[in-house]
């Protein structure tokens, strides 16, 4: 049995599209930048820049992996430009042949520097790509679990139930939409009443007489929760519309 009332806060990850300055977060809020990814760390966010590592985590960050990609496209592009110069001036010097053999050699090691890098620079944009799929995948993920968050719940219990009742008793809690996780926790607050007990499985046993107040919390929306009151009765004798003694059809007195 519980002995104290638990306030689980936002557990599911939720949406909250692009970052906003003004806009006030709470933990498990994520947001999206230009090519990024961030998660609010605590509730009551608002102002801190993303870069606060107090209060945001970067789930995928795809800016260093862009612009190391294009740093080496433009040196990749200088090099080839030497490349191209060095060559030229290697036509000009004709039959120079000291200073073509030079031009020659420059213009071969500018020609391996642009190639490594080329390759360096495609690399990185393949790294840049990995990184940005990850981000997506990343993305998609919260979204996944942000979907199965349910939106309602409906209680099926009995309000009153009679001790000795031979029945067993359930609070069966059903959440929607159907393809969300069916998981509630059942929890008795602090003075609560302690005339049934609950188990995790909702199954309920009968102690005494009295009320009992039950919290029903689903654990990806605890804001939908629901607050039942259970009442046991003794057993009383059913009665006819004029007075008298209900019996069964084995001669036994018929009880509520």
């Amino acid at each position: 049995m519980a002995t104290g009332e638990m306030n689980l806060g936002q557990v599911a990850f939720v949406d909250k599209g692009t970052y906003a300055a003004g806009t006030n977060y709470k933990r498990f809020s994520f947001i999206t930048t230009d090519d990024s990814c961030y998660l609010s760390l605590k509730d009551n966010n608002i102002g801190h820049p993303v870069t606060d590592t107090a209060w945001w985590k970067c789930l995928a960050n795809g800016k260093q992996a862009t612009e190391a990609a294009r740093e080496a496209l433009t040196r990749a592009n200088e090099a080839a430009q030497a490349a191209s110069l060095a060559n030229a001036a290697a036509v000009r010097a004709g039959n120079a042949a000291t200073k073509a053999d030079q031009a020659a050699t420059d213009a071969e090691t500018a020609t391996e520097e642009a190639l490594l890098a080329a390759v360096d620079a495609e690399q990185m944009i393949v790294d840049g790509k990995q990184q940005i799929a990850s981000m997506k995948a990343a993305e998609s993920s919260l979204m996944s679990q942000a979907l199965l968050a349910p939106s309602r719940m409906e209680l099926t219990y009995n309000k009153v139930i009679t001790r000795r009742n031979p029945v067993t008793q359930y609070i069966k809690a059903r959440l929607f939409p159907a393809y969300v996780l069916q998981n509630v926790i059942y929890q008795q607050p602090i003075n609560g009443g302690d005339s049934v007990y609950v188990e995790p499985s909702g199954k309920l046993a009968v102690n005494k007489v009295g009320h009992t107040k039950i919290h029903v919390i689903p654990t990806h929306n605890t804001g939908i929760y629901q607050t039942v009151d259970i009442e046991v009765q003794e057993p009383a004798m059913r009665l006819t519309g004029d007075g008298a003694i209900r019996f069964n059809s084995d001669g036994s007195i018929r009880l509520t």
